[in-house]
């Protein structure tokens, strides 16, 4: 599989999704920052593109374009508590480093 899901993950996707008509999440890999690439998380707004990549976990599905597939192959999505903050976490071994405020990486 591309993309894993970790159990938190999949519970707050579902969250996410339950109180919203939308149950398709694009996520993807942009140029941009400090480091060449950011990560798009977000609601797919529109159809997907012909070539674009589903994973579908029942209620809802993500989806990948497909120049997207080589940097996130073997991505883990996790979302974790630390402290008062939570949120999504982009686990990708294909990562080789990232930028001090966090928003940008290289591969």
């Amino acid at each position: 599989m591309i993309v894993e899901l970790t159990d938190e993950a999949i519970v707050k996707l579902q969250e996410k999704t339950d109180s919203n008509s939308n149950k398709n999440i694009r996520i993807g890999v942009k140029g941009s920052g400090c480091s060449g690439y950011a990560y798009e998380f977000d609601f797919l707004h529109g159809l997907p593109e012909e070539d674009d990549y589903e994973l579908n976990y029942g209620k809802f599905s993500l989806w990948i374009n497909q120049p997207s597939i080589a940097y996130l192959d073997g991505m883990t999505l996790d979302y974790q508590y630390q402290g008062i903050n939570e949120g999504f976490t982009f686990i990708n071994p294909n990562a080789k480093a990232y930028c001090g405020c966090g928003e940008s990486f290289t591969i």
